[in-house]
């Protein structure tokens, strides 16, 4: 199961391929998997790559959000014409050909790179969101740890 750190980590190494780049489609190969209304970040261009809990979090200059729990088994892979790079659950999609049987969602961006949601037992979740329910989601949360906000006093 991909603890924070990891979703921290996979946070910090895509952003530097994503931001800047266009969303040109959400391809959804399983329904379960993908929720909300992917218009809301189609055509939009990413401007940052963060991690709220263990929800990665994709922030586009229109406002909206894709936000990406793995849960259990899922992983991010991002791929360009270069370089493959992700993580999440470990398996043999990370080197074998893409997409693999495990594969739910495809982002496909205007540069011709891709971001693999893959999930081998349908627990993680792709959600585009606006900025009010961006909000609204991260309110389930507890701060995060490494927030200002947590101070000997928050306990």
């Amino acid at each position: 199961m991909p603890e924070l750190p990891e979703v921290e980590t996979i946070a910090r190494r895509i952003e530097p391929h994503l931001v800047g780049k266009k969303l040109l489609r959400i391809i959804v190969l399983h329904t379960k998997s993908v929720r909300g209304d992917s218009s809301l970040v189609e055509s939009a261009i990413v401007a940052k790559v963060s991690r709220q809990a263990k929800i990665l979090v994709l922030r586009f200059e229109n406002e909206n959000a894709l936000l990406i729990h793995l849960k259990m088994t899922g992983q991010i892979l991002y791929q360009d014409s270069v370089v493959r790079l992700g993580g999440g659950h470990p398996t043999a999609d990370w080197v074998a050909e893409l997409p693999s049987k495990h594969t739910r969602a495809i982002l496909e961006f205007s540069d011709d790179s891709k971001v693999f949601f893959n999930d081998m037992r349908l627990f993680g979740w792709i959600k585009a969101v606006d900025e009010v329910e961006f909000r609204q989601e991260l309110q389930k949360y507890a701060p995060d740890i490494i927030s200002p906000e947590i101070t000997p006093e928050f306990f």
